[in-house]
């Protein structure tokens, strides 16, 4: 499924430094719930979001909703 969306997004010329970290925000997530990116529910991409905000270094709000939208992306392309 990764190596899949990877490839769409190299089709779309973007960059290994863009898809990487893209990647890796959507491997955190699968580890965070445990479950498949099909699986994953707004609670689900909440509560991962609100734990990056929180801890002893929160992100900050601009990076966590790059994240969010990155996701969105993501969930977008496997219901296409």
């Amino acid at each position: 499924m990764l190596s899949g969306w990877e490839r769409q997004q190299l089709s779309r010329f973007l960059r290994e430094t863009t898809i990487g970290p893209w990647l890796g925000l959507i491997r955190r997530l699968f580890e965070f719930t445990g479950q498949y990116p099909l699986q994953w529910t707004p609670g689900e991409v909440e509560a991962f979001t609100a734990s990056l905000r929180s801890g002893v270094t929160p992100k900050a709000f601009s990076t966590v909703r790059g994240y969010q939208i990155t996701l969105r992306k993501f969930r977008r392309s496997l219901d296409a």
